[in-house]
């Protein structure tokens, strides 16, 4: 806990910490001795994940990383996702959101399917790359999509409307301490955000 706080002030939270440990002991993740980890049991997940990197002058702890792995376990313990129904870190067609939800397990290629669930973790729940700031962004595209907004958001907002071009899906917004779901649904060249559970 001392290291992240030290070199740059964030802070390693019970949620994340609780959750990442969990995680590991349920093997739903795998950590290699530089850092770098697998979530073996995913439909699919990306190859190039680490859990420390450079942060300017040194190395710190990628947290953002413990609450996405967090979510995942989450939603396998706690919600009855069949691990080869969702993505860890979707790493295709310019892919913005941290996990996917499919419908049923893979035949055939895992991208094929129907999405029916996405997913973005945060670090922190407010900051200027908070969880709070990512909806505030959301809720304002949904209501007028020509909205300024930064590029990070305007990339999971065209992800979200993508995904709901055939069905609604669920959405999950999680950052330390916050779980905030949402059932999003498709108006025309806009989405519309209704909050089902935090």
């Amino acid at each position: 806990m001392r290291s992240p706080r030290l070199l740059y002030g964030r802070g390693l939270g019970v949620d994340e910490a609780s959750g990442f440990v969990r995680a590991l002991e349920h093997g739903l993740v795998t950590v290699a001795p530089d850092g770098g980890f697998q979530v073996p049991g995913a439909r699919a997940c990306s190859k190039n994940l680490h859990l420390v990197g450079r942060n300017e002058d040194h190395v710190a702890l990628h947290t953002e990383v413990l609450i996405h792995i967090t979510s995942y376990a989450e939603l396998i313990l706690d919600h009855g996702w069949e691990e080869n129904c969702v993505v860890f870190d979707p790493f295709v067609r310019g892919a913005a959101l941290d996990l996917w939800g499919f419908a049923e397990p893979p035949d055939g290629q895992w991208w094929a399917g129907e999405i029916t669930f996405a997913s973005e973790a945060k670090a922190r729940v407010d900051g200027p790359d908070g969880l709070r700031s990512l909806l505030t962004s959301l809720l304002k595209l949904s209501y007028d999509p020509a909205t300024r907004a930064s590029n990070n958001h305007l990339a999971k907002w065209r992800e979200i409307i993508t995904l709901t071009r055939d069905r609604d899906i669920h959405l999950l917004l999680v950052a330390d301490g916050a779980r905030w779901w949402y059932r999003v649904s498709r108006q025309g060249e806009s989405a519309l955000l209704s909050a089902i559970e935090s």
